[in-house]
C-alpha cells in the first residue's frame, strides 16, 4: 500500500513541502503504524517527520492540496487539543483488508478462528538434523570435553578441611575453576592430589593458593583432550595432504594439456639439473611451468613454457659439472704473499702458499725470537 501511495504522488508530480508531508504521512500510517486511517494525529508529527520542518500551516495546506488529488482523505482538528483524521484513498485499498480494532485501538483477535496448519499446537517445526560424513573433519579443534555434573560435585565433596571451609562465594569461584579444568580434559582424582596437598603453615588465602597450584600443575589439555586434539590433528593433516594432492593433480592437467610430451621431459630435465633429482616427475615438471609463468607473466602457458626453454632459466641457471678447481695461485712462480716478489710454493706450510726466500728466512729468525722469549 505504502508503494501505490508513493506511486500516486509521483504521478501527481508532487514537489515541495507537498511531497514530503505525503512522505510524511506514508511512513507514519502504513509503515510504522501499520494502519490506513487515524484520528489522533498531530501536524506536529508530520512536521517532525519532514526534512524541511515546515510551520503547522503549511501542513495543512499541504495535506488539504493531497486530498483535492485524492491521495487521501483529511479532516482537521477542530478546537485545542483535538487530533485529526487522515485516511488513505480508497482507490489504493484494493485487495487490502482492514483489521477490526477496539475502543482503544488494539486490533481484535478472532481466537474462534480454526486451527488450519500441520502441525501440532506449541511444538515449533526444526530442521531435520544432519548426520555428519564419515570421514568430515570438525571446523575447529577441541578445546573442551563434555563435563559431568557428578564428577564436579565429587571434587568439591571430597576438598580438605582448608578448603572445606571457604566462604560460600569464594567455594562458588573455587568450583568454576574446578569445572574449566575438568572442561579442559583432566580428572578428578588429579584435581584432588593438587587440592589435598600439604599447605604451608599459616596460610591466610587458602583459595589464593588453591587456584595457584591448580594453574601451575595442570597446564594445557588433560589426558582425556589429548587423544582427541591428536585425532583432529591427524585428520586435518591428511585433509590438506588430500586438497594439495587433488590441486597439484588439477594443475598438472592444465599444463599437460597446453605442452607437449617433448616439452615436459626437456622441463623435468632442466628442473633435475637445478634441484636435483626427484621422485615425483608431477612436481618437477609443474615447478619448472611456474618459474616460466614467473619469468613471462604476460604470456600464457604454453608461450611462457616455450619460451623458458628456449632462453633458459633467468634466474636460476643449472650449476656446472662438478671438478676439481686448480689452484692457480699455488703454482711455482706465484707472487710472494708477503712482498709480492717471485716465490715459490713452500710445502712444509700448513697450505701450499707461495713464499719467497727472504720472507721465509725473516719469518723463521721471528719464530725463533718469539720461542726464546717464551724460554
Amino acid at each position: 500500500m505504502a508503494l501505490r501511495v508513493a506511486e500516486g504522488g509521483r504521478q501527481a508530480g508532487l514537489r515541495g513541502a507537498v511531497a514530503e508531508v505525503l512522505e510524511a504521512v506514508i511512513t507514519l500510517l502504513p509503515r510504522e503504524w501499520s494502519r490506513i486511517r487515524d484520528n489522533r494525529i498531530r501536524l506536529q508529527q508530520l512536521v517532525n517527520l519532514c526534512p524541511s520542518r515546515p510551520h503547522q500551516r503549511t501542513v495543512g495546506r499541504s495535506l488539504r492540496r493531497l486530498e483535492n488529488l485524492d491521495l487521501i482523505r483529511y479532516e482537521p482538528a477542530c478546537g485545542r487539543g483535538n487530533t485529526a483524521l487522515v485516511v488513505i484513498a480508497e482507490r489504493f485499498l484494493h485487495g487490502i483488508e482492514e483489521l477490526e480494532r477496539d475502543e482503544s485501538g488494539a486490533v481484535v483477535v478472532p481466537f474462534s478462528r480454526p486451527y488450519t496448519t500441520l502441525f501440532p499446537r506449541g511444538k515449533v517445526p526444526q530442521p531435520a538434523e544432519q548426520e555428519p560424513a564419515a570421514d568430515a573433519v570438525a571446523e575447529s579443534r577441541p578445546v573442551e570435553v563434555r563435563g559431568d555434573q557428578r564428577e564436579l560435585r565429587a571434587v568439591l565433596d571430597g576438598l580438605p578441611p582448608l578448603l572445606a571451609d571457604l566462604p560460600r562465594n569464594l567455594r562458588w569461584l573455587l568450583g568454576k575453576e574446578v569445572r574449566n579444568k575438568l572442561a579442559r580434559g583432566h580428572r578428578p582424582e588429579e584435581i584432588l592430589r593438587i587440592l589435598e596437598a600439604p599447605a604451608p603453615a599459616g596460610v591466610e588465602r587458602p583459595y589464593k593458593l588453591a587456584i595457584w597450584r591448580l594453574a601451575q600443575n595442570m597446564v594445557g589439555a588433560g589426558p582425556r583432550l589429548r587423544p582427541l586434539q591428536r585425532s583432529w590433528d591427524q585428520a586435518e593433516r591428511y585433509r590438506q595432504q588430500r586438497e594439495h594432492q587433488v590441486a597439484a593433480a588439477g594443475d598438472f592437467e592444465r599444463v599437460a594439456a597446453v605442452t607437449t610430451s617433448e616439452q615436459r621431459d626437456r622441463m623435468l630435465t632442466w628442473s633435475t639439473q637445478m634441484f636435483g633429482a626427484t621422485s615425483d616427475a608431477r612436481a618437477a615438471i609443474l615447478t619448472a611451468a611456474r618459474r616460466a609463468r614467473l619469468q613471462y607473466p604476460s604470456l600464457g602457458v604454453a608461450r611462457a613454457v616455450a619460451a623458458w626453454l628456449e632462453n633458459g632459466d633467468q634466474h636460476l641457471q643449472p650449476p656446472p659439472p662438478a671438478s676439481r678447481p686448480s689452484a692457480v695461485w699455488a703454482t711455482a712462480g706465484s707472487a710472494c704473499v708477503s712482498c709480492g716478489n717471485p716465490g715459490s710454493v713452500r710445502p712444509e706450510l700448513p697450505l701450499p702458499t707461495p713464499v719467497c726466500d727472504p720472507c721465509l728466512d725473516a719469518a723463521s729468525s721471528c719464530a725463533d725470537d718469539a720461542w726464546d722469549v717464551a724460554s
